[in-house]
């Protein structure tokens, strides 16, 4: 066992001074061609980063633009709440009856709820608007970085034959 360690040894003492030699015989040689190929790729580079850059730059406006619509609807929101609820406060105070006081809040529910509903369809505009920006970005990116995308085509989805059902042979008796 230890011969065979040593005889391992020695093959890969004799290995490394072999490569040694050659790294010796032409170092200038190796260098420029691993300085060629690291030029390359950092030239390579360029585009990508340039790419990711102008990509980043637009999520950012982008979601700056979302996040500002959203707050300018919120602020919509609450000052219709407020106002809202002023309103009925005021209705209230100048209601002699308790009949009085509670009878427009039917109507008043309605139309918090219709409110809500048309809110709530607005930021869903918004968010979808985002959505596509997001994918528009995405895939302006990919087509600049790798080129333009082959058109996807429709998978073909094909029927499912039929299981195709086993005969039984019937021995007929004779």
């Amino acid at each position: 066992m230890a011969s065979r360690v040593r005889k391992l040894i020695k093959e890969q003492r004799e290995f490394a001074d072999q490569q040694v030699q050659v790294l010796r015989g032409a170092p200038g040689t190796l260098v420029r061609r691993a300085a060629a190929k690291s030029a390359r790729t950092v030239k390579a580079l360029k585009k990508p980063v340039r790419v990711a850059t102008r990509a980043g730059v637009r999520l950012t406006s982008l979601s700056q633009h979302t996040l500002e619509s959203l707050l300018e609807l919120q602020l919509e929101v609450i000052t219709s709440v407020l106002t809202s609820a002023a309103a009925q406060l005021e209705r209230v105070s100048r209601s002699r009856s308790l009949r009085g006081a509670v009878g427009g809040q039917a109507e008043e529910l309605r139309a918090a709820r219709d409110r809500i509903a048309a809110d709530l369809g607005r930021v869903l505009d918004i968010l979808t608007r985002a959505g596509r920006g997001v994918r528009a970005v995405a895939e302006d990116a990919y087509e600049n970085a790798v080129g333009p995308a082959a058109e996807a085509e429709a998978p073909v989805r094909r029927r499912r034959k039929a299981a195709k059902r086993a005969v039984r042979k019937v021995a007929r008796g004779k």
